[in-house]
């Protein structure tokens, strides 16, 4: 009676997990990768509040265990760009560089 019991259990997580699986959301990678370009964005914002420049390079800037944010969801790079001197661009793309790219701009003046 009791391995029946711990058989109906096992079956029945089982299960339910099964059709939980399909109802937890993901989140999609694009998501993500803004995600980690508004930490960039962000931290570029203090880096230039508290030295009063922009930095040379995202290894510059303090991430504190949040690394991952200088590459996309993919795991490539994204890359810094000043422009001008006043504008800033983080750009990456997609999975293995595809063509769908993600550009996230903002002004130098904040």
């Amino acid at each position: 009676m009791k391995v029946l019991a711990l058989f109906i259990v096992v079956l029945l997580g089982f299960l339910l997990g099964f059709v939980c699986d399909g109802l937890i959301t993901r989140i999609p990678k694009d998501v993500q990768t803004c995600s980690h370009m508004l930490v960039l964005e962000r931290e570029i914002k203090n880096y230039r509040q508290r030295l009063g420049k922009l930095p040379a390079s995202l290894d510059d800037l303090p991430l504190d265990g949040r690394e991952h944010c200088r590459r996309n969801a993919w795991g490539e790079e994204i890359s810094y760009v000043v422009t001008n001197g006043t504008e800033v661009i983080l750009r990456t793309f997609g999975q293995g560089g595809s063509d769908a790219k993600i550009v996230q701009t903002f002004e130098r003046r904040f």
